[in-house]
């Protein structure tokens, strides 16, 4: 008799250990009524429909150990299906209508390497349609940086969130100001015309209004870089000039390119 029960115990442990494998976080059901489960890695696997996804996004950030600095965007139900898939693809997917920046860290040592960096920190900034919160979204937020409030007028007609163009300009936390500016060139590079209406405007102008951004040349010298249009980096470069004598920078030092074109010294 007693045999039998100790064969049943381990049993049961086997059981147990089989449905929660090593590097596993059990399956639990989340506030957005949906079961998430995540794998070391940042291996999300969950499925079926949720009435808010703030409060999916909240859930997920919660799993994953991720922090959530904010949630400025319209709510709305969503439908969803991952089995295993990293963290930063279930964000890319999920906040597909959504403007969002993200912060990695080092990874997990794993065989895929989808999976060397993590997501370390989500802020969803607004939506694409440009719909404000339905409703006040209570999550756990970081302290924020103190970026300057108010859009340059120059980058008014940038289309995307005011909140992505101040913090690549304003932003103190270096990793929140890259991210930002970063989706600020992407979608430049994506939408040239839009570019092309900021360089239309007066120079000078343009120059006195982001002098008093602190890293509005570095976002600008990142934007150029990304640029394919040689006229377009010779006026966005010339812009970086006008700015840095407004506030009496010190000369920045040429790089590798700007010494290449210069040829080397005789």
């Amino acid at each position: 008799m007693k045999s039998m029960i100790v064969r049943v115990a381990l049993a049961l442990a086997l059981l147990v250990a089989r449905w929660v494998a090593p590097g596993q976080v059990a399956a639990e059901t989340s506030g957005s009524g949906l079961v998430i489960e995540v794998k070391e890695g940042q291996l999300v696997t969950m499925s079926g429909q949720a009435a808010s996804l703030a409060q999916l996004v909240a859930d997920l950030c919660a799993k994953t150990g991720t922090t959530l600095r904010g949630y400025e965007a319209g709510d709305r139900p969503i439908m969803v299906s991952y089995e295993d898939v990293p963290l930063r693809d279930v964000l890319q997917r999920m906040l597909r209508d959504e403007t969002y920046m993200i912060g990695v860290r080092a990874g997990a040592s794993t065989k895929d390497a989808s999976t060397d960096v993590e997501v370390s920190w989500v802020h969803v900034t607004g939506s694409k349609s440009g719909t404000a919160p339905a409703h006040v979204v209570t999550v756990p937020l970081a302290a924020p940086s103190a970026p300057p409030a108010k859009v340059p007028g120059s980058m008014a007609g940038f289309g995307v969130s005011g909140n992505v163009i101040t913090q690549a300009l304003g932003a103190q936390n270096a990793d929140e100001r890259r991210a930002a500016t970063l989706q600020l060139a992407e979608h430049l590079e994506a939408n040239p015309g839009e570019l092309d209406n900021f360089l239309a405007n007066d120079m000078g102008s343009t120059a006195d209004e982001l002098a008093s951004f602190e890293f509005a040349n570095e976002a600008l010298r990142t934007i150029s870089i990304r640029q394919k249009d040689a006229v377009a980096r010779a006026k966005i470069d010339a812009i970086v000039k006008m700015v840095g004598l407004r506030r009496n920078d010190a000369p920045k030092p040429p790089g590798f390119a700007e010494l290449m074109q210069q040829g080397m010294p005789h």
